[in-house]
């Protein structure tokens, strides 16, 4: 998608404020999407820019057009977040989509690049666009055979894209079946909004009725988790025993939870009618603590039987 972008560089141009006169900075003749290149992130109170303001930028993004590698630095411009529920930031050198409307820039998700969900970033564009280079400035390099210079921390550490985010070697994606909708974390939490059936070759099994629905939370995954493939865009299933904490909300299902007590000689004996397995509607919370704490009233606990 490409459009026509000119540039107006006013001597009183803000980028940072909230809202910008017309005609300052950028502006589009046609209204369509651009690609842009993440060049900072104004994540929480950590950045400076925030501190000097008054936290209206959360969310906020330093970018560069992918069609304007030789413009130097003060000519970048921010854009907002498009969303204002669903806070996901994403880090330096990972790409967007960018379009200005009401006066200011707003940007979309990110790029899915390398088709994981820890991050999208294509580092070597970051290194390449860092720092800016006048025409004059990649001629010189050119006859001195001189080497680009790369700032930023991303040399001090090959494993870090942001200020101190690592992309972990252990977290992969979800395994889908058809209908699902899953939301997934960079670190390794995520919520399935999915369905048992009861083929027994599929991830969840229901009782006795096809696309029952569940709904689990995970959070930590099992790093040894069985891939569909050995690399790392292998597929994982939750387990919610191997997980480190889960909670499975399911109708119609049946659960293998391995009891804590399963092996000692306590197990079930102060429950009648113990259940032999967890199947139907159920909500099952599996964790190494479990803590209820009621800050102000009661804790209830009812049970038909």
């Amino acid at each position: 998608m490409k459009s026509t972008v000119r540039k107006t560089i006013p001597n009183d141009y803000n980028p940072l404020s909230p809202t910008p006169p017309a005609g300052l900075g950028f502006q589009v003749d046609d209204a369509q999407f651009e690609q842009a290149l993440v060049l900072d992130v104004i994540t929480n109170d950590d950045h400076d820019l925030y501190k000097s303001g008054d936290g209206f930028n959360v969310g906020m993004i330093k970018f560069q057009l992918r069609s304007d590698d030789l413009m130097p630095d003060h000519t970048f411009a921010w854009a907002y977040p498009m969303f204002s529920n669903i806070n996901q930031y994403p880090f330096r050198g990972e790409i967007v989509y960018i379009f200005r409307s009401m006066k200011r820039w707003w940007y979309l998700a990110t790029f899915n690049v390398s088709n994981r969900v820890t991050t999208q970033d294509i580092r070597e564009l970051l290194n390449e666009n860092k720092p800016q280079k006048t025409h004059e400035d990649v001629s010189k390099e050119y006859t001195s055979n001189r080497p680009s210079i790369t700032v930023g921390n991303t040399e001090s550490n090959n494993n870090t894209i942001g200020h101190y985010f690592k992309d972990l070697p252990d977290v992969y994606r979800l395994k889908h079946t058809e209908g699902d909708v899953i939301l997934e974390g960079r670190s390794g939490a995520s919520i399935r909004f999915g369905s048992s059936w009861t083929d027994g070759n599929k991830p969840f099994l229901a009782s006795t009725v096809d696309q029952s629905p569940n709904v689990i939370i995970r959070v930590g995954a099992d790093p040894k988790a069985k891939k569909t493939l050995d690399t790392i865009f292998g597929l994982v299933i939750e387990d919610i025993n191997k997980d480190a904490t889960s909670l499975w909300m399911v109708s119609d299902q049946l659960v293998k939870l391995n009891f804590s007590t399963k092996d000692s000689q306590i197990h079930g004996v102060s429950v009648p009618d113990y259940p032999k397995t967890l199947q139907n509607n159920q909500a099952i919370l599996n964790s190494d603590r479990v803590v209820i704490n009621a800050k102000k009233d009661k804790i209830i606990l009812d049970s038909a039987s």
